[in-house]
């Protein structure tokens, strides 16, 4: 990681939720999972992603006592999972644990077209 990269994850919780991910001006890429044996290798990815796409998505991470909730209200079976909002609608979502290559094949997938449908405007502003 080089310096600063701390900085470019942003730590979701409460007070924050609407203004960071639902009024964002760049797709969220939000990861929720609790911490323990795994995180460590998946925050590392995470800021690793960070770092990667700065200039066009904004990485997040839940708060830990914000995951069964978030959970319920998304639907989420199980941990960890990457969510990419854009505009605070979930455009996608991968359950599980995850390597750069696939992450960055989700991203990619994911971010091709903003709405996911070509025939909306191609900004994300």
């Amino acid at each position: 990681m080089t310096p600063g990269a701390d900085s470019m994850v942003t730590f979701i919780n409460n007070q924050n939720y609407n203004a960071e991910v639902d009024r964002a001006g760049k797709p969220v890429l939000l990861l929720c999972m609790p911490k323990g044996p795994d995180f460590s290798g998946q925050s590392i990815l995470l800021h690793q992603v960070a770092e990667k796409y700065k200039n066009t998505v904004k990485v997040c991470l839940l708060e830990e006592e914000l995951i069964n909730g978030f959970k319920q209200m998304l639907h989420i079976k199980g941990t960890p999972v990457y969510l990419l909002f854009v505009r605070g609608k979930e455009q996608g979502r991968m359950l599980g644990m995850a390597g750069e290559e696939q992450l960055t094949a989700f991203l990619s997938r994911h971010l091709s077209s903003p709405d996911g449908d070509a025939g909306e405007e191609a900004s994300w502003e």
